[in-house]
């Protein structure tokens, strides 16, 4: 049978990987295709520019291969949040099997870019040290729905919460966010006024 891969959704891919060698390799070639950004922006963000992120990043598409093959009866509802959570098991693993568990998210908004020319750098700075300074249960929901554009039904499939769990942190992030972003302009600002 002909598949125009393309078009197919991500689960549907997924499934596809149980079939024949050929079909395998395009369904898999195409999910890669569509992820391969992403996991990679993921865990730069998630990890910082350290340089076992490649062994990482290929390991997460070797275990959604081998697993696709294997998987012959169950069907998988959401693929998106399957890969991101492989993903950040793969990662948690690597520490734990060295035995050390940093905090995963520090150095996650090392690489922000404005495109916003209007934005100054005191101020992408101030966002940076702001999100670090979040509780890591909120930084990871802040992480996973403001810069990874993940829904919460995603996030909640992710992090293993409810959802309503999930809208809750989500909230208190961006509130604890606004709330240490607010402190910090004010520092700055008496700052500059000392000056």
């Amino acid at each position: 049978m002909k598949y125009e891969y393309e078009k197919l959704a991500d689960e549907d891919l997924f499934a596809l990987l149980s079939e024949n060698k050929e079909v395998s390799n395009l369904a898999f070639n195409e999910l890669h295709k569509r992820y391969s950004q992403k996991m990679y922006s993921y865990l730069n963000r998630l990890l910082g520019n350290r340089f076992f992120i490649k062994d990482l990043y290929q390991e997460i598409f070797v275990k959604i291969y081998n697993i696709g093959i294997k998987r012959k009866e169950k069907q998988l509802n959401n693929f998106n949040a399957y890969i991101y959570q492989t993903a950040k098991n793969l990662c948690l693993n690597h520490f734990k099997s060295e035995n050390k568990l940093p905090e995963l998210y520090s150095e996650y908004m090392n690489d922000i870019k404005s495109e916003d020319k209007d934005i100054d750098e005191d101020r992408i700075e101030m966002l940076k040290k702001s999100v670090k300074l979040l509780p890591e249960i909120y930084r990871e929901v802040i992480i996973l729905s403001e810069f990874e554009n993940l829904s919460n039904s995603s996030i909640a499939e992710i992090t293993g919460d409810t959802e309503i769990n999930i809208r809750v942190k989500l909230h208190r992030a961006k509130k604890m966010l606004r709330d240490i972003y607010a402190r910090m302009k004010r520092r700055m600002k008496v700052i500059e006024e000392n000056d």
